[in-house]
């Protein structure tokens, strides 16, 4: 979601029928957002909006990755807004555009690290899921009430909700473990032992939170990460992490 704040000089109000958003970085478009709801735009700056955002992952990653070679951490944003009025005071469409020098920003990823069996009875599993979350920004972010859901071998999903707040420093890798209780009734009695012996099942693991950044243009939103793959593929990446003394 995009939250962002709209400052108005004029002394009355306006209505707006409908609104497209616009971000760039080096002149190229990396998301949008509209919107059809009729607004009301007050005098002053105490103007909120709240919009979906679609963010263009490949055109952005292509970016980031391309600054990231030229060790470049900041580029040039274009915010490019138009306001769509009917109003016998006011042209058809009014339109922004404001460019600013800011830190690249980088959308944080979550990975799968490992899967255990913590207990088994009769009634039912828990699985601890040993996750990392990384921020590869120049700021810190602040991840309130994560909400973790958990799927796997094509079973029922299984939900898992971390209230309060969890601090991610700039440019670091925060490790977790959440636990998912199963339930028998919901899933294959056989599925413990085919975790323990690594056959070829998929996951789909997802976390979803309010992020608070020092960032105005990240603050407030809500993010939702995801990570997919194969139990195979954790215990060869975990026997990697162990190879390399990385063992969590």
């Amino acid at each position: 979601m995009l939250r962002t704040g709209i400052d108005s000089h004029l002394p009355i109000k306006i209505e707006v029928d409908s609104i497209q958003y616009e971000i760039g970085i080096s002149d190229k478009e990396i998301a949008k957002s509209s919107s059809r709801k009729s607004i009301i735009i007050h005098s002053g700056n105490d103007n909120l909006l709240v919009l979906p955002l679609t963010i263009f992952d490949k055109s952005l990653t292509d970016i980031l990755q391309n600054d990231e070679k030229k060790g470049n951490d900041s580029a040039w944003y274009e915010f490019k807004t138009t306001f769509y009025v009917n109003s016998p005071f006011f042209r058809k469409s009014m339109n922004f555009h404001e460019k600013k020098l800011l830190p690249l920003i980088y959308i944080p990823k979550v990975t799968v690290d490992k899967i255990e069996v913590d207990s088994l009875r009769f009634s039912g599993v828990t699985l601890m899921v040993h996750s990392t979350l990384i921020n590869k920004n120049v700021f810190g972010l602040d991840a309130i009430d994560l909400h973790d859901r958990f799927e796997i071998g094509g079973n029922p999903w299984v939900d898992a909700n971390v209230p309060g707040l969890m601090k991610i420093p700039p440019r670091s890798k925060t490790e977790s473990v959440i636990p998912f209780r199963v339930s028998f009734k919901e899933m294959a009695h056989t599925l413990p032992e085919l975790i323990k012996k690594g056959k070829n099942l998929g996951y789909h693991f997802e976390t979803s939170f309010k992020m608070n950044s020092a960032d105005n243009t990240t603050n407030h939103s809500l993010v939702k990460l995801e990570s997919k793959g194969t139990i195979k593929e954790l215990l060869q990446y975990y026997k990697t992490l162990k190879g390399n003394g990385k063992e969590k």
